[in-house]
């Protein structure tokens, strides 16, 4: 059996679905399938100035993509990211499996006329991925959406949870953690004191007002604990610092847009909790991963997150800026509410791997293979 795993172009920097179209090829790959062959493919753009930088992307996935892909269909084609789902309307339609991550952008208002054509654009994915002869949705949550929806097929969407790379594990105790730690908090200026995290890129879904407000709140519930909130991989908008100014803890919180992906295990490592008031998740990878790193979990108790991290986390609405704080104010003042939290945090996210991931998709391949 020969699968094609088409991967969103690198250009787009939408690292998470990277790593899912990446790990799962690489799982495949070295599963004992017999007669499997995988391979991933994707479309690379040239380095452009900015202006024509929009443009570039754009002709990239729905021109370059499109024409390239032609030359590598396969028995089964395997559209890693729902968002080119477009790309089924070059392919029979009996050969293609789509992974749909979430339906997000029906609930994300729109107003500007880029954002509505944007809109217009990702229905033409959502159509796309409904012409494939088989879904496979990243929680129950996700597969819920689509049967509320769209009038897709229920039989024919599969619920296979995502992995978990192995690099995120617990290294509190090691040299080299406390070595880089001791050097990442100088160059960031936290001293001793305890680090909020939030990792993720800016979105109205994502809640940063709700983030600022709660952490606002933890300074006031004891002044004399110092802690500092650091945010990874997002852009803070005006109004972000403009609230800041308001709350007071403009001097209290960093933003950093990018970490490696080499570093970001022991950023999870330094931090003494994860703050995750999501407002929607089709899945979310950094409670999961926080957890995996030994690190306790606040977060948001709608949509899928519940669902992925079940009691190992400490769940509050989105909304719910008091109770997200004072569950952060007990965890960090209470040991043993804390080694609890870790001790099932780690427990629970052990529970999602790449390889259990790779052998669930593999079944869906062989129900294609069989019907086609």
């Amino acid at each position: 059996m020969q699968v094609t795993v088409f991967s969103d172009m690198r250009a787009e920097n939408f690292l998470s679905m990277d790593i899912y179209a990446e790990q799962l090829a690489l799982a495949l790959r070295h599963g004992a399938y017999h007669g499997l062959q995988v391979r991933e493919f994707t479309v690379n753009i040239p380095d452009l100035p900015p202006a024509l930088r929009k443009f570039g992307l754009f002709a990239g996935r729905y021109l370059k993509y499109p024409w390239q892909m032609q030359k590598v269909k396969s028995e089964i084609n395997h559209v890693s990211d729902h968002s080119y789902g477009f790309l089924t309307y070059f392919l029979s339609r009996r050969t293609c499996v789509v992974t749909c991550h979430d339906l997000a952008p029906l609930f994300v208002p729109t107003s500007k006329w880029a954002t509505r054509f944007k809109l217009w654009l990702w229905r033409l994915a959502l159509r796309g991925t409904l012409r494939a002869a088989q879904i496979i949705a990243v929680s129950e949550y996700t597969r819920c959406d689509l049967l509320k929806y769209t009038s897709y097929p229920s039989e024919r969407i599969q619920v296979i949870y995502s992995g978990l790379e192995k690099r995120f594990a617990y290294l509190r105790d090691t040299l080299k953690q406390q070595q880089w730690e001791e050097a990442f908090r100088a160059k960031c200026g936290f001293g001793d004191a305890k680090v909020i995290l939030h990792v993720g890129r800016y979105s109205q879904r994502k809640n940063f007002e709700g983030l600022l407000r709660t952490f606002a709140l933890l300074c006031a519930k004891n002044p004399a604990q110092p802690v500092r909130l650091l945010q990874v991989g997002g852009k803070f908008i005006p109004a972000h610092y403009a609230l800041m100014q308001e709350l007071s803890i403009s001097e209290s919180v960093t933003q950093i847009p990018y970490v490696p992906m080499d570093e970001l295990p022991r950023v999870y490592n330094m931090a003494a909790a994860l703050l995750f008031p999501s407002y929607y998740e089709g899945f979310g990878w950094p409670p999961l991963e926080a957890m995996a790193c030994g690190t306790p979990v606040v977060t948001s108790n709608v949509t899928s997150i519940p669902e992925v991290v079940g009691d190992a986390a400490l769940l509050y609405r989105p909304d719910d800026h008091t109770g997200m704080a004072a569950a952060l104010h007990n965890l960090l003042s209470e040991p043993t509410l804390y080694a609890l939290m870790v001790a099932r945090g780690r427990e629970r996210a052990a529970e999602f791997s790449w390889q259990r991931c790779a052998e669930q998709v593999y079944t869906v391949y062989q129900k294609l293979a069989v019907s086609t």
